[in-house]
């Protein structure tokens, strides 16, 4: 099969507990859209076309980025192209470019801004049941929605993770760097966090999952007071559980 078309659609909510977290994590709602075309160029070569969509609402009320209204609104879109390739059994890297654009909300002009990124990952045999260990490193830039404020950001990405899979389990350890192109926005920042999350495939579509996450946040803009919290060593554990819709493929 040369061609292939997969799509995705999700809808999450998230946010803090109680008045002082979301503080640092305010409440949110996203839906989301993603779809792209797979072609086959040759057995080790694809060439793949990508469009997304998100439209988040977040609760940010009392904050520098909307100190009056109870919550901003934000869609951006995007599309691009990869070229992916198998460099061999265990080894395969993608690169590609796009742009993603956010139309005129609220007091804030259109945003269009190119994206691109490049990734490499390498699989090892580890352990019994024909257990793997998949190393991974990739650089991105993209346009992202800042959690804390709710404004879009144009923001570069570094992330090295390794993932350990073995019959229905998964370990994965990971760790990113992030940091704004542009220093004067209200969402302007650098991150660097860690993370480590088991999760359990309980049956083809459901997984549960457990971890913890450690991040250290300080903005870039000096005229944005961020929550004091944010200037220190954060850590979070956390359970989830998803839900996978069987891709549409053709």
């Amino acid at each position: 099969r040369r061609t292939l078309f997969k799509m995705f659609v999700g809808y999450q909510v998230g946010g803090g507990a109680n008045a002082e977290s979301r503080a640092v994590v305010p409440q949110f709602q996203s839906a989301r859209g993603f779809a792209s075309v797979e072609y086959r160029l040759t057995p080790a070569d694809t060439l793949v076309t990508l469009a997304q969509a998100i439209d988040t609402r977040t609760e940010t009320i009392g904050t520098p980025a909307n100190p009056d209204d109870a919550e901003v609104r934000v869609f951006v879109g995007g599309v691009g192209e990869q070229w992916r390739r198998q460099w061999g059994k265990r080894t395969n890297s993608s690169i590609g470019a796009g742009f993603a654009f956010v139309p005129p909300y609220e007091r804030h002009d259109a945003l269009a801004r190119p994206t691109g990124v490049a990734s490499i990952a390498h699989i090892l045999p580890a352990g019994p049941e024909r257990g793997t260990l998949q190393l991974t490193a990739s650089a991105a830039a993209d346009v992202v929605i800042d959690r804390l404020t709710g404004q879009p950001d144009t923001r570069a990405q570094l992330v090295g993770g390794a993932q350990w899979n073995i019959r229905q389990w998964t370990v994965l350890a990971q760790g990113q760097y992030v940091r704004s192109f542009d220093k004067t926005t209200l969402a302007a920042i650098t991150l660097r966090s860690g993370e480590l999350r088991v999760a359990y495939l309980a049956t083809k579509n459901i997984t549960l999952e457990t971890g913890a996450r450690v991040l250290k946040q300080r903005s870039l803009n000096p005229d944005v007071q961020q929550p004091a919290l944010l200037n220190q060593l954060q850590w979070t554990a956390f359970v989830a559980a998803g839900y996978r819709f069987d891709t549409a493929q053709c």
